[in-house]
């Protein structure tokens, strides 16, 4: 059985992560904590660590859609047009994605975004990979 001592010295740790973020700081950091679990190999993913991770993913869109405006029910090509306006890019600035017809095939949903499109979209736009899902 988990002592109090113990429980309460593992949710001083965790805490900050899986209540609201209130700082850009608290929201980047959770971020870096979320890739560096998912970089962990198969076997390292324990039961808690999945959970955890989920816990910490869900804390992560929740800011993003309070802070940038994004609805958790927006589709991909909701979602990458309205970066794509934020930040003033134009379909020809998206080398991350491929050719500008390739963008303005995957706007208009005739084509979705590969894994490789969002982990790329993710890094230059610094949301989470789970903002694209």
């Amino acid at each position: 059985m988990l002592a109090i001592s113990e429980l309460h010295k593992s949710w001083t740790l965790l805490m900050p992560y899986v209540e609201a973020y209130k700082t850009k700081k608290q929201y980047d950091e959770a971020k870096k904590l979320l890739r560096k679990l998912m970089q962990l190999r198969s076997d390292e993913k324990t039961q808690e660590i999945k959970s955890f991770g989920r816990a910490l993913a869900k804390q992560i869109e929740q800011y993003e859609s309070k802070s940038f405006g994004i609805s958790s029910d927006a589709s991909s090509q909701e979602i990458l047009a309205y970066l794509m306006k934020m930040n003033g890019l134009t379909q020809k600035d998206l080398p991350e994605i491929g050719s500008q017809s390739l963008v303005s095939k995957i706007l208009k949903g005739e084509r979705g975004l590969t894994l490789e499109h969002v982990k790329s979209l993710s890094k230059r736009f610094n949301v989470s990979v789970n903002t694209w899902f």
